[in-house]
């Protein structure tokens, strides 16, 4: 079994913190997609693309303050696609 090491994270609360970041509902998305990025590691713009702004702006924040549950919810909605996209009939697959 491989060696498992302990990530000694930050708590992404006070990052925000940290940063000067009181209220993430004053920013505007561009902020808020950029702090999401920085974050969770993940390009918003293209992940949540055709999502009305203010669910988009709610996922964003929510993302934000717990990135770790964030990207497992992410990886998850992946799998699923994955899923979905294998049950689909392609040309040259029988």
């Amino acid at each position: 079994m491989p060696e498992q090491f302990k990530l000694d994270l930050p708590n992404p609360e006070e990052q925000i913190e940290a940063a000067g970041i009181t209220d993430l509902e004053k920013l505007d998305t561009q902020e808020i997609e950029k702090i999401y990025q920085e974050y969770v590691g993940l390009d918003p713009q293209f992940r949540f693309l055709g999502i009305p702004e203010t669910e988009r702006r709610g996922i964003l924040i929510t993302g934000i303050e717990n990135p770790e549950a964030e990207r497992d919810r992410i990886a998850a909605l992946d799998r699923e696609a994955d899923k979905e996209e294998l049950k689909r009939p392609y040309l040259g697959r029988q």
